[in-house]
């Protein structure tokens, strides 16, 4: 971390808003697609059934192109645009690597959009929320996916580590928060699954990274943007940094336990699905806070 100077602070930064914007963008126009692709299965499920009829576009095929599109596609690339750009602002200093942040976003949608729209030709890998294949044709979509994000989250962690204001705010901290958590969550859900013994070993690996992927990836990013963005638009600051201190490390500590009670009575242990209940319910704590 350097320190400004007097001189330093009155100098005006220019950030470097195009990862942000090759983000951002295109996952506005997913969202469009998502929605669409969402609005055709509930007709065609429920007020036409079946009108349209066929191999692939069967429901099974058809849904993972819909999840994808708004989960992936748009939400969570939306979600990393806009740390780009707090993240700049909040540190003081232009990002740490613009290469790098330009090639992350190429290796982003290299690996996100030919995986999500290769569903309906039968490439899912079966798994809730981690249908990406490893391969479509010769596309790593796997491999490219978590080399971006692990580029996006190396660069944003060295742009901090250069900052030139001392004290950090809790949009960083939950900035950090997510971007270890998600190398974490999608490096076992993708990477070491099949490592594990099949049955219900791999199921509660499963949910860990269902639930996770709501609590520790999503959560956090909507955070760490909604403390940057309400004070700036209400023009008043946050009512209590404290506050959202005691919110960052409750859901840190109680939310990986959770992801169990998504099968409760299902053959797991009864000790697992009490621990997944418990701090189930001491969720309110970071959401009242």
């Amino acid at each position: 971390m350097t320190v400004m100077t007097q001189a330093e602070a009155a100098t005006p930064i220019t950030f470097d808003d195009r990862p942000t914007k090759w983000l951002i963008y295109p996952a506005i126009f997913f969202m469009i697609f998502g929605m669409t692709i969402g609005f055709f299965i509930s007709l065609n499920g429920f007020v036409f059934p079946d009108y349209f009829a066929g191999e692939y576009i069967t429901f099974g095929r058809v849904r993972p192109v819909h999840v994808w599109g708004v989960l992936l596609l748009w939400l969570l690339s939306a979600d990393i645009g806009l740390l780009f750009y707090i993240v700049q602002r909040l540190s003081g200093v232009r990002l740490w690597s613009s290469n790098l942040g330009i090639i992350g976003v190429a290796l982003w949608w290299l690996g996100l959009i030919p995986g999500t729209l290769s569903y309906p030709l039968g490439t899912n890998s079966g798994w809730e929320y981690a249908e990406l294949p490893i391969w479509v044709g010769w596309i790593p979509c796997r491999v490219l996916f978590f080399t971006a994000f692990f580029l996006f989250a190396f660069n944003m962690f060295m742009t901090i580590a250069n900052r030139r204001y001392e004290k950090l705010y809790v949009s960083l901290w939950y900035t950090m928060g997510t971007l270890i958590w998600t190398t974490i969550t999608v490096f076992e859900m993708f990477f070491t699954l099949g490592m594990l013994p099949g049955g219900i070993s791999r199921v509660n690996a499963s949910f860990f990274y269902v639930h996770n992927l709501v609590g520790l990836i999503f959560t956090p990013m909507g955070l760490a943007t909604t403390y940057y963005f309400l004070p700036k638009l209400s023009n008043t600051p946050i009512y209590s940094h404290r506050l959202s201190m005691v919110g960052f490390w409750t859901i840190a500590f109680f939310y990986a336990w959770i992801g169990a009670h998504h099968i409760i009575h299902g053959p797991i242990s009864q000790w697992l699905q009490t621990t997944s209940i418990i701090f189930s319910l001491w969720l309110f704590i970071p959401v009242f806070t």
